[in-house]
């Protein structure tokens, strides 16, 4: 079981770290400019209300069906996200004077990231704090109920209040 959920959670991750930089990249070339602040508030107020009634969401399935089709449903969902995004048109609004191959804008990137401290540090300690409390919080319903003998419900509401917390966290870092 252990295997299984850390493979699904390295193709989650690998999904998303190109799914969510791909979609805040695209929204700007297919919103018109005076619309973005509008779409990107509908987009970030979305995606808040995923990440608190999921948990709840995720507690009902899993008192009525086994983990492992639960983490299949969730690697799932989070291919069709990336090939949605993938498949997605985007007009060309800006020629490009040369061809960056992904390496190189990687590189550019970087670079451009360490010019500014800042956000370099911010950066870095993000990584690291996201490396060392992500698998513990992966684990949470399963710690919740395995090792605390705590019920479905008393599981989901662990995972809520860890997702309203990391939402109030992120608007205030924003």
């Amino acid at each position: 079981m252990l295997t299984l959920l850390l493979v699904a959670m390295l193709t989650r991750a690998i999904t998303q770290v190109f799914q969510q930089p791909t979609l805040n990249t695209i929204v700007p070339a297919i919103v018109p400019e005076a619309q973005l602040t509008k779409a990107n508030g509908q987009i970030q107020t979305l995606q808040s209300l995923t990440a608190i009634i999921a948990p709840g969401f995720s507690a009902v399935l899993f008192g009525i069906m086994p983990m492992q089709w639960i983490i299949l449903l969730d690697v799932i969902g989070a291919v069709f996200g990336s090939v949605t995004v993938l498949l997605a048109y985007v007009p060309q609004t800006l020629p490009q004077a040369v061809d960056v191959s992904f390496f190189q804008n990687m590189r550019l990137g970087v670079r451009e990231l360490m010019q500014h401290r800042g956000i370099f540090q911010y950066s870095v300690l993000s990584l690291i704090a996201i490396m060392f409390i992500m698998p513990g919080a992966s684990l949470y319903p399963l710690m919740t109920t395995q090792h605390f003998d705590g019920t479905i419900a008393q599981a989901g509401i662990v995972e809520t209040v860890w997702s309203v917390g990391g939402q109030f966290a992120r608007w205030h870092l924003h």
